[in-house]
């Protein structure tokens, strides 16, 4: 898992950095929350406050592709938090790095609305361990997926700071590569100011007379994916899960394109616990149950060849084991050319079943 995040955020970071202006900014913050109980099976008392701090470093679009103009003139940050979550006893701290992309609204305005997303890596201090921290049943490993969302307002003071008042959601697990894997889960109050080395003016975006316009035909998504996860208990060996999807595309606009189609999902750990229990009589009765079918509907924001792909899935069919019949996947792709209207991508996903983590896949695929 280490290493496909880290191939992951390199990827990340070519698309932010690759031929911008130098125009860029810093954004410090303080952050109070709590930790918040979004299952019943979370057992591990919560005592006191989510505490933390945040740096994060903004490089700002400015026109020099179309895809910055008709997005808005998205910002790409990298970001470095801490956060104390409380109980150290049982929860300890992370600190995490996260590749993130934001938009203000109310461009005329000194009055600021923003957004922002993003998804890297944590290292986690005290995840559980049965002889040391067993009461921990939110996290068991070190190395962990960070996934941040934030909504706020501010004001442009001058033209090199801004005060910024936010409100966050952040999600800590492992995406169930190891057990107990609840995740931790923070809604914080976020306070911080953003300072402008070099400040730029409203003419400093390049704006062009005319931009493409979005096809508007039917294309076609081929996707097969790969996620590991163990059978159902910790320390135990993991088994290889498989999907494949076939969906139908069409842009909405120049930078957002909707999907919809259908999924095959096989559950390796399923199947293996079925074998060891010998559970059903034949080997095609235990495959057809660690088997999904599922329905799929895809929206994905496109910024050049990077884009955040948002899914909520359905379960056509019934297996053994098989969890709360909608799901959630949050993900990112990159993409490569392959001439004319052709193009392949990877790309990594977290799905979950009401906030609760069931597998991080990692893809590829091609769109035509």
């Amino acid at each position: 898992m280490r290493d496909s995040f880290l191939l992951f955020i390199l990827l990340c970071s070519v698309c932010i950095l690759s031929g911008q202006p130098l125009r860029y900014s810093y954004e410090p913050a303080v952050n109070v929350g709590k930790i918040f109980k979004h299952t019943s099976r979370f057992t591990a008392p919560i005592n006191g406050l989510s505490v933390g701090g945040e740096l994060n470093t903004n490089f700002h679009t400015m026109g020099k592709h179309d895809w910055h103009e008709w997005t808005g003139y998205p910002t790409f940050g990298l970001k470095v938090s801490y956060y104390s979550f409380g109980d150290q006893q049982t929860f300890g701290s992370a600190v995490g790095f996260c590749p993130n992309v934001s938009f203000r609204f109310f461009q005329q305005s000194r009055f600021i609305a923003h957004a922002r997303v993003g998804g890297g890596l944590a290292l986690v201090t005290r995840p559980f361990t049965l002889w040391d921290n067993a009461f921990n049943d939110a996290t068991s490993s070190y190395l962990n997926n960070i996934t941040s969302v934030r909504l706020g307002v501010g004001y442009e003071i001058s033209n090199h700071w801004d005060i910024l008042l936010s409100g966050s959601f952040t999600h800590y697990s492992n995406g169930a590569s190891t057990l107990p894997n609840l995740g931790i889960n923070v809604v914080a109050v976020n306070l911080g100011i953003r300072y402008r080395p070099n400040p730029w003016k409203k003419a400093d975006f390049l704006r062009r007379d005319s931009l493409p316009t979005a096809s508007k035909r039917i294309g076609v998504s081929l996707e097969y994916g790969m996620n590991f996860r163990p059978s159902g208990t910790s320390g135990g060996a993991r088994y290889p899960g498989y999907i494949v999807n076939v969906m139908a595309t069409r842009m909405l606009g120049r930078g957002n394109r909707l999907s919809a189609g259908f999924g095959y999902e096989f559950s390796g750990n399923v199947y293996n616990f079925m074998n060891h229990i010998e559970l059903f009589d034949t080997q095609k009765e235990r495959w057809n149950n660690a088997s999904r079918i599922t329905f799929l509907a895809q929206d994905e924001v496109i910024w050049g060849n990077f884009s955040f792909v948002v899914v909520i899935g359905a379960y056509l069919s019934r297996s053994f084991g098989q969890q709360f019949p909608v799901f959630e996947k949050l993900g990112y792709r990159y993409y490569f050319n392959l001439g004319g209207t052709a193009k392949a991508h990877m790309g990594i996903y977290l799905k979950a079943h009401k906030a609760i983590a069931e597998n991080i896949t990692y893809s590829v695929g091609i769109n035509f």
